[in-house]
């Protein structure tokens, strides 16, 4: 079952117009899913296959010279010394757009060889997971979206089991990517270390603190997260400050970039462990975040999303600034929140005179669309998608 995906149009659009693309994305997004169905008539080939990585990486011209057309390059971080001959090859033919598409899923690796080779050749776009809208519009989103994420697979073979997809995409990641990005000895500690930053998604990251819980140092934690944000499976998301109140935590949160991963990690598999969980307002916090980053990935748009806390323990989840206004942005997992909430009105008060505000309560609101309630509008994630953001 093919999946439409949101970002496609604009994918078109950048394969049209530049002479190479990049699409980025964790593993099994379905980037190259995505590319070989935009562009059936392409050659592909995958880095992933050890022998073909070795071909590309010792000699990069050769390689590149044996497609006569259009080529799809798969997981092209497998084969850096690709990016300088690519470079060459196009800066013989500028105006030949659309030839050249890669991807890749380890993001540090391949931001290095493109900012050193590549830059001003070359278009990038990122592919996520699943949305709730995409699967809507496919008429086949579920409740159980808030648990089992949105890696394509999943939703088109309805008979896959679940439990093992993940845990043999988690296997995978350990055994072969992350050893890649950096040295583990121990990949049982890194394992454990996973859990770790899965009970604390969508709240401060202490580094001594998961250092002391895993049996190591807050460097090396502070590498393994890099790792990870490498890998697109976590997001940081820094704190918002228009200047440096000592008032203010300046300490970044962490979320994962898919709802079935941070879950599967947690072992929440079905409803009852989602309801049950003593961990559910954190968990509905990370699927809120993963939808409004998701949203802002499909659009292009160059906007960060933030958080807010200040000493007071007054806050609001998410922030997003786009030139005189900021939506502030409030995850509830409740059908009816009280109101008003005290860090968004603190906020939208103490800025009054610089931003138009727009205030905005994610929530299970039984309705398709955003709703008004006062000042407020109340959006429910599973039912209609954020917009103007």
């Amino acid at each position: 079952m093919w999946i439409q995906r949101d970002i496609s149009d604009k994918l078109r659009h950048q394969i049209s117009t530049r002479p190479t693309t990049l699409l980025t994305g964790a593993r099994q997004t379905g980037k190259s899913s995505l590319l070989r169905k935009l562009l059936p008539e392409a050659e592909y080939v995958s880095l992933d296959r050890p022998a073909l990585a070795s071909e590309a990486e010792s000699q990069p011209q050769a390689f590149l010279s044996s497609f006569s057309k259009q080529v799809i390059i798969d997981e092209v971080q497998y084969a850096p010394s690709l990016f300088r001959a690519l470079k060459i090859l196009i800066d013989e033919n500028r105006q030949e757009y659309g030839r050249w598409i890669l991807t890749g899923s380890q993001l540090f690796s391949l931001m290095q060889g493109v900012s050193e080779s590549l830059a001003g050749r070359i278009s990038i776009l990122n592919l996520d997971t699943l949305t709730a809208t995409e699967l809507r519009k496919a008429n086949i989103l579920s409740k159980n979206f808030q648990w089992i994420g949105g890696y394509p697979e999943i939703w088109s073979q309805p008979q896959l089991d679940q439990g093992q997809f993940f845990n043999d995409y988690i296997a995978t990641y350990l055994q072969r990517d992350l050893r890649q990005l950096i040295a583990v000895d121990d990949l049982r500690v890194f394992d454990h270390f996973l859990r770790m930053l899965a009970l604390r998604a969508g709240s401060l990251i202490n580094l001594s603190e998961i250092g002391r819980d895993i049996g190591m140092t807050g460097t090396t934690v502070k590498k393994w997260l890099a790792a990870l944000e490498a890998s697109h499976l976590i997001s940081i998301v820094e704190p918002w400050y228009v200047n440096h109140n000592n008032r203010m935590i300046k300490t970044p949160k962490i979320f994962f970039k898919d709802q079935g991963l941070l879950c599967q990690i947690l072992g929440i598999r079905d409803e009852v462990a989602w309801l049950s969980s003593p961990l559910k307002g954190h968990l509905y916090e990370n699927f809120v975040f993963c939808e409004i980053q998701k949203t802002l990935n499909i659009t292009g748009s160059l906007r960060k999303v933030f958080f807010w806390r200040d000493k007071d323990n007054r806050e609001v989840d998410f922030l997003i600034e786009n030139g005189p206004s900021l939506t502030l942005i409030e995850a509830k997992c409740a059908e009816n929140p009280v109101l008003p909430m005290a860090g968004i009105e603190h906020i939208a008060k103490t800025f009054a005179s610089k931003y138009q505000m727009r205030k905005v309560i994610a929530c299970s609101v039984d309705s398709d669309r955003i709703v008004k309630n006062g000042t407020y509008e109340l959006w429910n994630p599973m039912r209609s998608e954020l917009v103007g953001v």
